[in-house]
């Protein structure tokens, strides 16, 4: 079975909903308990995927399986986004430095990805999320999918487990 390592969002845990979620489906779950701080973050994410795996992110923890992608694409089979902490519908909540990193992140290239967004997202604008997944560089590569939810994503749990079995297969 591929490594499979999930990134928690900011208000999230390792243990928290989607994290347990996983962990009960996947043996063997790389889940580290990250900082609010996208550097620290990434530092993490370098330190514990070591051979390629397959990346599971959910809002800020998307960012940072975003920034690992671009930092170790070789180490990368395959994204599953959830919710990925971008074009902030109030861009005022994040330092204009961290805003820059945000806004210079895009789909890395020859790598697969699933994004999931929420049509009723409070948090990133889900009309710019379409338009950043329509930015990728190969179409064919990406599967997006807009649910009926909030940013939590909690209603759509088992959207996120066939995203990751399809990445898995």
């Amino acid at each position: 079975m591929k490594p499979l390592v999930f990134f928690h969002g900011l208000e999230g845990k390792p243990t928290g909903h989607k994290g347990s979620y996983l962990a009960d489906r996947y043996p063997g779950l790389i889940a580290p308990e990250l900082s609010p701080d996208l550097e620290d973050r990434l530092e993490v994410a370098l330190e514990v995927v070591k051979e390629p795996s397959v990346l599971v992110g959910s809002s800020l923890g998307a960012l940072t399986a975003l920034m690992f992608a671009q930092e170790k694409p070789e180490l990368v089979l395959g994204l599953v986004l959830l919710a990925p902490a971008l074009r902030f519908l109030d861009p005022s909540r994040v330092p204009p430095g961290v805003l820059i990193q945000i806004n210079a992140l895009n789909l890395p290239e020859q790598v697969r990805c699933e994004v999931i967004g929420a049509l009723q997202d409070e948090v990133v604008d889900p009309e710019a999320l379409k338009c950043w997944v329509a930015s990728a560089p190969d179409p064919s590569l990406v599967r997006f999918e807009m649910v009926e939810d909030n940013h939590g994503l909690g209603k759509h749990l088992e959207h996120m487990n066939q995203a990751i079995k399809r990445m898995m297969e």
